[in-house]
């Protein structure tokens, strides 16, 4: 992907309708079954929060200057964040901007003092977020029915 331009910034309201078209093709492309059904029938399930996007708990990547990735997070109690969603349009899996967008994540999180980041583990993320740290404390059920792992990664806060 070097040749590419990639940039990982900050999302705003108006990045809603392409973050929302990165989310449906990522998730289409994993989900199966019931869960499929469900996002096809319920289509609310594959829109960003817009209030996510309006508080700037929004990464995005953007390839040659068009979204083609994003990460959402919860700032929680005053310690704990929860990282809300990631996805990565199909075309860019495994060039490193899951990676890219965690590491952005993670920076803010630290300079807002988190000490930890949780994470509802889809079954297809479950690798990747054990390459950047995380690790299965539990599962929970999500609103689509399944039971999925919950992992969490300890961060270190940035001293003032």
């Amino acid at each position: 992907m070097s040749h590419h331009t990639i940039e990982i910034r900050g999302g705003v309201a108006g990045d809603q309708p392409s973050l929302n078209a990165v989310m449906r093709s990522a998730s289409l492309a994993v989900e199966s079954g019931e869960v499929l059904r469900l996002l096809l029938a319920e289509p609310q399930h594959l829109e960003v929060d817009i209030s996510l996007l309006e508080r700037g708990q929004v990464v995005v990547a953007t390839v040659e200057g068009e979204p083609a990735g994003f990460a959402s997070y919860l700032v929680g109690g005053r310690d704990e964040a929860e990282l809300d969603g990631m996805f990565v349009d199909p075309k860019y899996w495994r060039r490193g901007l899951g990676r890219l967008m965690f590491g952005a994540v993670e920076r803010e999180l630290m300079s807002r003092n988190a000490i930890g980041i949780r994470v509802a583990a889809g079954a297809s993320a479950v690798d990747f977020y054990k390459a950047v740290g995380f690790v299965i404390i539990g599962e929970q059920r999500t609103a689509l029915g399944p039971v999925v792992p919950v992992m969490r990664k300890a961060l270190r806060a940035v001293p003032h």
